[in-house]
Formats: C-alpha cells, sequence, structure tokens
C-alpha cells in the first residue's frame, strides 16, 4: 500500500471475490475514506447508506461526470473496471469508463494551464522556426510542473493487484453460472479467507495516449502482477455466455 498517493487518484483493481471490497474498508495505511462506483443493479438504498467506510455510488456517467466536475472534494474513487466477479484465474476486458473522470478533470486543467502560458496575442506574426521553440518551452515547463516526467496533467491511476485465498481445498467458487448468493454463501462459509492486495505504481495517459491503449496498459500492469491472462470477452459477453449455459 506504500504506493498509494496521499491526494485524490483513481484506483482501479481486478475482481475474484465478494469480500474484494473490504481492503477499504480498514486499512491503516489507506489515505482517506474512498468513492466505490458500483453496480447499478443493487437496491438504491445500498448507495444511499453513509455509514459504510466506503462511500458507494452507481457507476453511471452521470457520477462519473460528477466525480470529474468536483475537483474541491480530495476523496479518492475506487471500481472495478472488469465490471464483475472472475476466479482469480484470469480478467476480463476493462471497460473505459474511469477514463470518463480523467479526461474531464485534464479539460478543467487546461484553462489554467492556458492562464499561466505566455500571453501570444502579440506574437501572431512569428515564424513557425520560433512557434516551434516556445512550444518546446511550454512542453518543458509543464513536464518541470509535473515533476519531469511527460505525462497528461490527470488524476494518477493506481492498479491494484487483488488476490483471494479460502482454506476449502476442492470447492470452486465464483463460477461461470454461480449467483452472486451463491458466491457469498461460500465466501461466508469457509472458516478463513486471505485476501491481499498489491499496490502498483501510479500510472498516468502518455501524451497522445488512446484512451483503449491507457486502460490496457493499466491493466496488463495488473495481470503481469498476478500471472494471469486477459480474455478478450467483457462482462456483458459473459453474462450472455451464463444465460446459455443455464438454458
Amino acid at each position: 500500500m506504500l504506493q498509494i498517493p496521499a491526494g485524490r487518484h483513481v484506483m482501479v483493481s481486478n475482481h475474484c471475490s465478494v469480500g474484494d471490497l473490504m481492503i477499504l474498508f480498514s486499512h491503516p495505511r489507506l489515505p482517506q475514506r474512498y468513492t466505490h462506483l458500483i453496480t447499478n443493479s443493487l437496491p438504491p438504498r445500498v448507495t444511499r447508506a453513509r455509514h459504510l467506510p466506503v462511500i458507494m455510488r452507481p457507476a453511471s456517467p452521470a457520477t462519473y461526470d460528477e466525480l470529474a466536475d468536483s475537483p474541491a472534494d480530495a476523496s479518492p474513487i475506487h471500481l472495478f473496471p472488469e465490471g464483475g466477479m472472475t476466479n482469480g484465474r484470469g480478467m476480463l476486458r476493462f471497460s473505459r469508463g474511469f477514463m470518463r473522470i480523467l479526461q474531464q478533470q485534464q479539460q478543467q486543467q487546461q484553462p489554467t494551464l492556458q492562464h499561466q502560458q505566455p500571453d501570444q496575442q502579440h506574437h501572431v506574426q512569428q515564424s513557425e522556426h520560433e512557434q516551434d521553440q516556445q512550444r518546446q518551452l511550454l512542453s518543458t515547463a509543464a513536464a518541470a510542473r509535473s515533476g519531469g516526467s511527460a505525462v497528461s496533467q490527470t488524476l494518477p491511476v493506481v492498479p491494484v493487484a487483488l488476490r483471494v485465498r479460502g482454506s476449502l481445498p476442492g470447492v470452486s467458487t465464483h463460477t461461470l453460472t454461480s449467483s452472486f448468493l451463491a458466491n457469498l454463501f461460500w465466501f461466508g462459509f469457509s472458516p478463513s479467507t486471505e485476501l491481499e492486495a498489491t499496490a502498483l505504481p501510479p500510472m498516468a495517459p502518455l501524451p497522445g495516449e488512446a484512451r483503449g491503449a491507457f486502460v490496457r496498459r493499466v491493466q496488463a500492469a495488473i495481470a503481469a502482477e498476478l500471472g494471469v491472462e486477459v480474455y478478450d470477452m467483457t462482462i456483458q459477453q459473459k453474462r450472455q455466455l451464463a444465460g446459455r449455459g443455464r438454458a
């Protein structure tokens, strides 16, 4: 957990058990209370609860926009970009939804950065060579402000690799067709369950890096830490496959 920054950030992790969220409940090294984006299929009373160690919010475009439009809110954000649980032996393809928060934050910061740049209204007749030199100087200054790394001015993304170990050998939980209640039963029935969270170094999009490319890079870092494969399957495709399996 030493990799987690103290300021506002977006934490993303794989999702391999019904107890994964407990890593945010009481870990002494976590900086503050997280806002966790959870599935819309849960009852509204779950997201209205304010007594939990984390704040539950529905993972919807409206929530993403609201969080991005609140720069004064320093609370960090956590979500499972897979959109559903796996058994820890592989990963579903990450959704790009959390990039909506990063992009809007970047757009809000652009006017501030432009205000800090020298006034160019009286230099419209500059040669192309002079303009290139000025752009390079501004880029170097922006990199210096960000600690010398040539990355976009966005919230840091903290990848976290989750592992779960139960004490019931031979019992398969979180299978393709198992329900949430079945997963919860076996999770609670196990005499002991060990959750391990490995926080990886914070990441940020490179200049000009596409949204999908950055999301794949974040997920690849988690998959490499876990030593698992990222399957070319989304949560929607998994649900369709599970539906055919029950038929």
